[in-house]
This record gives structure tokens, C-alpha cells and sequence, in this order.
């Protein structure tokens, strides 16, 4: 399921991105998957040495180029990259720079909401659903920015939790979603979930 969703990404599906949520116990595996979602997203294209652009000449040149100088590998250059950028960010840290910013400066979230590739959310609700209660004001009201501006954008989040999607997504009877029903439409809306289960895969060595 996941590596499905991650060849959806690498195709051109930009206008309404789909975000996935990943949940499961403590060492169930979330933040390593992740990480090989972000590794997998950012292998290199072939590289190819290729002539530099009309465009790109002209507004370096200021003038057409020449025959001569197209076919000149001086102007030549080489092309590749990443398929998809990815933003990788603990929810811990994206609430200590939101905190430490002047007055709750909005920069750092915003670069952080803003970004144009793949953002992975690690460990959502460990700041904002701590077990001593509810967490404070300025959290919550933090995180229903950040995923209501990439759900009005159609920017692809993979989030990591403990919870389970059923209540994040208020779809428990039991318990309600801990983001307020807003968030929970919104990620409802536009996030798969893959649960994972077992034992946690931590070994302690003495």
C-alpha cells in the first residue's frame, strides 16, 4: 500500500495530492518508514550532459544563440535531480521553533506548511495529544494551520502517530478526535491510512 502511494506521487498528480497517515504502537516501525519513503522519493534521475536552453541562453546571453555555439559543449550542462523533494520534520520541533520564533512568528511554520514536495510529519501527537491532557492552545491551533493550508493546496503530507487513524479521522465511537472535527474532515478527506501492528522491533542490547 504504501509503495503504491508512493509511485502515486512520482506521477503527475500534483492538483489534489494525497496524504497517508501511518500509525501504529511505540517501535512498530512508523519513523523508519518514512524515512524510506523520503529515501525512495529522493534517489537521483539519470543525469544527462545536455545543451543549454534557448531560454536559458537568452537570459544569460541577452541574444539568441548561435548554430555554432548550440552545438558548442561549453554551453552544455547537466541535467537530472530529485523526483520529489522532502521536508522530513518532527512534530516536537516544528513546535519548538514555533515557540521559540518572536511573539509566535508564523516563518517557521509557514516554511514548514508551505513546502512544495512530500512533508513528513513525524510523531503528530506527541505534543498535541499528551497524555497528563490537553495540550495547549497555541499547539492545537498550530497544527489545524499547517493541515488545513496543505489540504487547500494539494500538498502530499505522510504523517507518523501513535493514534489510530479511526479517532484522528472521527470516525470512533469511543473517542473523539483529539484535532477538533475541522482537522478531522481534512484529514478524512484527503489521507489514506496504513495501520501497522505487532511488537515493537526495538532490542535493547546490554
Amino acid at each position: 500500500a504504501i509503495m503504491r502511494w508512493v509511485e502515486y506521487l512520482k506521477g503527475e498528480h500534483k492538483a489534489e495530492a494525497l496524504g497517508i497517515w501511518i500509525h501504529g504502537p511505540v517501535g512498530s516501525g512508523k519513523t523508519t518508514i518514512a524515512s524510506m519513503i523520503a529515501r525512495e522519493l529522493m534517489q537521483d534521475r539519470v543525469r544527462e550532459f545536455v545543451p543549454m536552453s534557448a531560454d536559458k541562453y537568452k537570459d544569460v546571453y541577452g541574444r539568441e544563440p548561435t548554430p555554432e555555439e548550440r552545438a558548442d559543449r561549453t554551453f552544455f550542462g547537466m541535467q537530472g535531480g530529485r523526483d520529489v523533494p522532502v521536508l522530513f520534520v518532527s512534530e516536537k520541533e516544528a513546535m519548538r521553533r514555533h515557540k521559540l520564533a518572536w511573539r509566535n512568528d508564523e516563518a517557521p511554520l509557514a516554511r514548514v506548511s508551505s513546502h512544495r514536495g512530500l512533508l513528513i510529519y513525524d510523531e503528530i501527537g506527541a505534543e498535541t495529544v499528551p497524555p497528563s491532557g490537553k495540550a495547549p492552545e497555541w499547539k492545537l491551533d498550530a497544527t489545524e494551520r499547517l493541515i488545513t493550508h496543505r489540504r487547500d493546496k494539494g500538498l502530499p503530507v505522510c504523517f507518523t502517530s501513535n493514534i489510530p487513524a479511526r479517532v484522528v479521522f472521527g470516525q470512533s465511537e469511543k473517542n473523539r478526535s483529539p484535532f477538533g472535527m475541522r482537522v478531522a474532515d481534512r484529514l478524512r478527506g484527503s489521507c489514506v491510512s496504513v495501520s501497522l501492528v505487532g511488537n515493537s522491533w526495538r532490542v535493547a542490547v546490554c
